[in-house]
């Protein structure tokens, strides 16, 4: 049954990826995470330059499915363009395959750019804790004063604390008055406000969750792309049939949006008219953008 799967899933893709899920896995659940990701058994060799394109091609997914991983996790829609997409790559040859593929990433993943980081520390804010259980058997009537100190301590004695703490040195505070060894401290990692991340073995990936205001505007022209299109074809329009289009909403941001992106919105949407309202038209829908109703009419010319 496994091989007669994995067989047939280019022809019934579908099915065949519900079964592997729901039986395959759920037995052998080291197993590809896909049906279309398992090699035919007894497959001819392929060579090494195929053998490249194939390593090539994993990498590249992997940074896609990694990032539409994270947009799924903050439930924010693909149609939602991102600023910056972050990648921790193990060594300079990923980097090369990636940024030959960034065109591709950056149009899967729906963000403007992407940055290569050396090390995962430009995605995390260092913050210096205080041990309580190892302070209070040291200091005991002065960890309070010390803690306030710490809680208290300018930005630029924080960070002298910090390197003072990862050098193994003594810790001085301006509003403590005993230097305080390094070992009653510890270094915790928060990842920055704004930024989602997820670590695998070979690399990490991040994604800035902050959307500007202009980010939001592209988002909701993208939203009325998709639904103008979906109302095309629900009026059985031809691909390439000129259409009348009317579009209109009470909130202010939608109008504004529409507004700055209406010559795109005809191009894209093959209209040679663009009105608030038709006497005529083929179709009328009421959609929803963002919880705003939106009412758009198609005539088809």
């Amino acid at each position: 049954l496994k091989r007669l799967i994995i067989v047939m899933a280019p022809i019934i893709p579908f099915m065949c990826e519900f079964i592997w899920q729901k039986l395959v896995r759920r037995v052998e659940s080291n197993e590809e995470l896909s049906v279309h990701l398992k090699e035919f058994e007894g497959a001819p060799e392929i060579g090494a330059e195929a053998k490249e394109a194939l390593e090539n091609t994993k990498l590249i997914r992997k940074v896609i499915t990694l990032a539409l991983k994270l947009r799924n996790e903050k439930r924010i829609k693909v149609r939602q363009p991102l600023s910056t997409l972050m990648v921790v790559l193990a060594s300079e040859n990923q980097k090369g395959v990636i940024e030959a593929a960034q065109k591709t990433i950056l149009e899967e993943v729906n963000a403007k750019r992407l940055e290569f980081l050396q090390n995962p520390e430009g995605l995390v804010t260092a913050r210096l804790n205080l041990d309580f259980k190892k302070a209070g058997e040291v200091l005991k009537e002065e960890l309070l004063p010390l803690k306030l100190a710490l809680d208290t301590a300018p930005v630029a004695e924080q960070a002298a604390a910090l390197t003072a703490v990862r050098e193994g040195r003594d810790v001085r505070f301006s509003g403590f008055k005993d230097p305080v060894p390094a070992a009653l401290f510890s270094v915790q990692n928060e990842i920055k406000e704004g930024i989602h991340l997820v670590e695998d073995r070979e690399m990490v990936v991040a994604l800035d969750i902050t959307i500007p205001a202009e980010l939001v505007r592209e988002g909701i022209y993208r939203e009325l792309v998709r639904h103008c299109q979906v109302l095309r074809k629900e009026a059985g329009f031809k691909v390439e049939q000129r259409i009348h289009m009317a579009i209109n909403a009470e909130d202010e941001t939608i109008n504004s949006v529409l507004a700055e992106y209406k010559e795109r919105l005809m191009a894209e949407l093959l209209a040679t008219e663009f009105t608030a309202s038709l006497d005529k038209k083929h179709i009328k829908q009421t959609i929803s953008i963002d919880e705003t109703k939106v009412i758009v009419q198609l005539l088809g010319i």
